[in-house]
């Protein structure tokens, strides 16, 4: 028995590192393209610099102080991804439309943070366009115990095609998924008519 317990806490130890090494990956990659942004409207001069800074800021303090816990609020998840948004559209022009909507009762639900940021980002990468209308849309809805999250984006930059390029960010949300939720969640990545979407299903319980 005492045998037992030794490999079970062993096999803890091994989860909980992988977790956190998963984890950590998800932040410099985060901050790579968001100072990207910031740094293309310092170039500029733009009077949305500063304010682009206190975004950062906000993010950087969630991702550095709150997510260092194995749940948080998904209220929290929700106004880090609007955070996220705000500073993407800085750089935007008109002809993109973004539409994020949060529904059910996001304020009792506690989830595994920094799963949904990887999709919001690759919709950004591979769906905005200058030169064309395109449209990203994100829903987030919960129903008891269930947490459904949708990505929808124009594809945009598609010469590989995207399912195939989506990088380190989706394969590194997929493994804690796997890790975190297993047996309790669903992923589905589809492209259709020239739309590339993402659906994760997740019970909290």
């Amino acid at each position: 028995m005492k045998a037992e317990r030794t490999k079970k806490d062993i096999e803890t130890e091994k989860l909980n590192t992988e977790l956190s090494f998963l984890k950590s990956q998800v932040n410099p990659h985060f901050f790579f393209n968001t100072l990207n942004n910031i740094y293309s409207l310092a170039v500029v001069q733009s009077d949305q610099t500063a304010p682009a800074v206190m975004k950062l800021s906000s993010i950087m303090r969630y991702i550095l102080t709150e997510t260092q816990t194995n749940l948080v609020p998904l209220q929290n998840e929700v106004d880090f991804i609007t955070n996220f948004i705000d500073l993407q559209l800085v750089r935007l022009t008109d002809k993109v439309q973004v539409i994020f909507n949060a529904d059910g009762d996001i304020d009792n639900k506690q989830i595994a943070p920094l799963l949904f940021i990887p999709f919001v980002e690759n919709a950004f990468k591979y769906g905005v366009s200058t030169k064309e209308k395109t449209a990203i849309n994100i829903t987030l809805v919960t129903k008891e115990n269930n947490v459904a999250f949708t990505v929808t984006n124009t594809i945009v930059k598609a010469d590989k095609g995207i399912i195939e390029t989506t990088g380190i960010g989706i394969n590194n949300v997929k493994r804690r998924l796997e890790l975190l939720y297993p047996g309790k969640h669903t992923l589905q990545v589809s492209e259709e008519n020239n739309q590339f979407i993402v659906h994760l299903d997740i019970n909290l319980k």
